[in-house]
């Protein structure tokens, strides 16, 4: 029984190396894949270099290229709510 808490430290080291090396640059790649689509950018460039790069540095280099490309907000289609 004196092994269970080394048990418990080693799952949970498992768990945070999932999360900062898998779970967290797939959710950096998704989010710069839809932005890119949205900005009509190579969506697909962008977001193998941000899930390639490591410690966030393709999201960083994204995200200051992109303002060069604004969305044309006239275009989106935003559901509006109709106040009664």
């Amino acid at each position: 029984m004196a092994n269970a808490p080394l048990i418990e430290f080693k799952a949970l080291t498992v768990l945070i190396i999932l999360v900062v090396f898998i779970v967290i640059p797939v959710m950096v790649g998704t989010y710069v894949y839809r932005d890119a689509v949205r900005r009509k950018m190579n969506a697909t460039i962008w977001a193998l270099i941000a899930l390639l790069t490591p410690f966030l540095a393709g999201f960083i280099v994204y995200l200051i290229v992109r303002h060069k490309n604004k969305i044309n907000m006239s275009k989106l289609r935003v559901p509006t709510r109709q106040i009664r």
